[in-house]
């Protein structure tokens, strides 16, 4: 009836139960051996320690996708076992639905255009792409309960007078529950109830309650565009690589990444007005082939730890992509009037040039001159910026990012989010509180300092900046349960102050001085060349916090014992996109590459 030879079958049934009994032997030697060391002074031999083990006596699947047919034949041998008119036989035989989960979509093929790539990379034919795990860092995936789900939701628990109470959607060993993304957020959701059979002895009274199947979730992620982002941020088309035109530090110190090799990284994809996530992807990623049969190249890699969602679960400097919401608050603030310059004379203290520098002055030994606040986003000045962060001190900065959504998750739903970090306001007056002081807030203007966020957050920011000044929490779910309902609430932005950050980044992917602009190393060739849409942008590059390695595992860095892996600036850009006819920005486009380097030359292409 299962569609198999009899043979199969029975060799099914010998390598279940040859499983089973080599985890039973593991089982009760350990029992044994913990005996003997107790020092017990009778004799303690196999025999007393070798009570069943769970495995023993639970149900083990042998035929699965079971037609409907075969179903109903298969439950008529049962129901006729259990009235005596069958062999007793296909009383211990049961029918249960299967609880592997299916991902349909987790592995796609798909043609990528080349035609908008750097010129060393581009081509008029695109490119066949296979990618594996689409969405699996968003969706998760299904594991067996372990004993702390069991005890904090148990199918049978028992009161403090001895009283027992069932609860139907409570776990039992073997069941499945999920292990990290959507699926473990929304597990209660998803999960269902079972159904009950209670039969009276006394009366034969049958008292039946039916199973309840789980509710749906349904996501704000396109999975086309979720896979079509993997493809492009994979090896295949060499953007996620050190290439030539980057220019970073290639060659002078073996922990930046050489020439040729993978980077690491995320991009997120938001619509503004819905504030929906389209896209979240993290790279490396892995697959459900690679968790089924390499289990070790996805959770013993720490280096690279495919593992980790870094769209949402790792924090970085921002670096110079806070600028436009720098300038916004303090002209908001009026700590800058709508035509007011600054002079950039390389360094911000007359009297020390070798400190608070312009990138300009470290560089290229040139200054900016006098910049008003648009010019000074695009040519991202950081003098302009440091006397901002003077003018508004540590206290108000961080007030403004804290309304930002900085420093706190996003409570988008997808569970596993990290908020980052910013100095607690409630402390900005107690004497020597960190992050409150005059140093802080210099570095806190340009996104260095005491400020870390996830590209999700980043992207929600830049979403606000183009609402006017109105943050709205992002969401990955349609239909599901969030932690409370979208958060919104009005900065209070001057509309011009607005008007100034959107102006500069304009200039920034649109004119040649913007930072956002060209690829310096190949003739200064356009970042953003899509035909039909309207680019809004801001590059960064990030001084990162070097990457370790706790190889005795006690959660702190000591010299010697543990190592530095990798170390380099991170690469941000991220773009307001309108489509065409659009009055205003459509979505949101954060990328960041970890330890990439110079922000525009790294990031931009991807985000392109």
């Amino acid at each position: 009836m299962g569609g198999i030879d009899r043979n199969e079958l029975e060799q099914r049934k010998a390598t279940l139960v040859k499983r089973v009994q080599q985890i039973a032997s593991v089982v009760w030697d350990r029992r044994l051996r913990g005996r003997l060391a107790e020092g017990d002074d009778e004799l303690v031999s196999l025999a007393d320690v070798a009570q069943p083990i769970g495995e023993q006596v639970v149900a083990h699947p042998l035929i699965e996708d079971v037609d409907g047919t075969a179903l109903l034949r298969v439950r008529g041998l049962i129901a006729d076992a259990g009235q005596g008119l069958r062999d007793a036989v296909w009383r211990e035989v049961s029918v249960e639905a299967s609880r592997a989960r299916l991902y349909p979509l987790e592995t796609m093929t798909l043609m990528v255009d080349r035609s908008t790539l750097p010129t060393p990379l581009r081509s008029e034919s695109p490119v066949e792409v296979t990618v594996e795990g689409v969405g699996l860092h968003l969706i998760g995936a299904l594991r067996d309960a372990w004993k702390e789900d069991v005890e904090g939701r148990p199918y049978r628990r028992v009161g403090s007078r001895g009283s027992a109470h069932v609860d139907l959607g409570g776990y039992l060993p073997g069941d499945k529950t999920g292990w990290w993304g959507i699926e473990k957020s929304q597990e209660s959701r998803l999960r269902g109830v079972r159904g009950r059979l209670s039969h009276r002895l006394d009366t034969d009274e049958q008292d039946r309650a039916e199973p309840r199947a789980g509710g749906d979730v349904v996501l704000t992620v396109d999975i086309q565009l979720q896979a079509r982002l993997q493809a492009i941020m994979g090896p295949r088309l060499g953007l996620m690589r050190v290439q030539p035109w980057h220019g970073g530090a290639s060659g002078r110190d073996p922990l930046v990444p050489q020439p040729g090799e993978p980077l690491n990284g995320a991009a997120v994809v938001l619509d503004i007005a819905q504030s929906q996530v389209l896209a979240a992807v993290s790279v490396p990623t892995f697959g459900l082939r690679a968790l089924r049969e390499e289990p070790a190249s996805v959770w013993g890699n720490r280096v690279d730890q495919p593992f980790l969602n870094r769209a949402v679960a790792r924090p970085y400097q921002p670096g110079s992509i806070v600028k436009p919401l720098v300038l916004a608050a303090a002209v908001t603030d009026r700590k800058l009037g709508y035509d007011q310059e600054i002079i950039c004379n390389g360094h911000l203290d007359p009297d020390a040039d070798d400190r608070y520098r312009c990138w300009i002055y470290k560089g290229y030994g040139s200054t900016h001159g006098a910049l008003a606040g648009p010019e000074a986003v695009a040519r991202s000045c950081n003098i302009f910026f440091y006397t901002l962060g003077r003018r508004l001190g540590a206290q108000r900065l961080v007030g403004w990012y804290d309304a930002l959504g900085m420093g706190k998750s996003t409570r988008s739903g997808l569970g596993g989010e990290v908020g980052g970090d910013l100095p607690r306001l409630e402390r900005a007056g107690h004497p020597g509180a960190a992050g409150f002081g005059a140093a802080d807030a210099i570095f806190m203007a340009i996104g260095q300092g005491p400020v870390r966020w996830t590209p999700l957050q980043a992207a929600n920011c830049y979403a606000a900046l183009a609402r006017g000044g109105y943050v709205i929490s992002p969401s990955f779910l349609i239909v599901g349960d969030r932690a409370t309902e979208p958060e919104s609430h009005s900065l209070g932005w001057d509309p011009r102050g607005v008007q100034m950050a959107m102006s500069g980044l304009s200039q920034a992917a649109g004119r040649s001085y913007g930072t956002a602009h060209g690829l310096g190393l190949l003739d200064h060739e356009p970042i953003f060349n899509v035909p039909g849409v309207r680019v809004h942008a801001k590059s960064g590059t990030a001084q990162g916090v070097p990457l370790w390695v706790d190889q005795d595992n006690d959660g702190r860095f000591t010299h010697g014992t543990d190592r530095i892996a990798r170390r380099g600036d991170h690469a941000w850009v991220v773009c307001l996109v309108s489509r065409s006819g659009s009055l205003l920005p459509d979505y949101v486009v954060a990328v960041v590459v970890e330890y990439g380097g110079s922000g525009g030359a790294v990031a931009g292409p991807v985000a392109n």
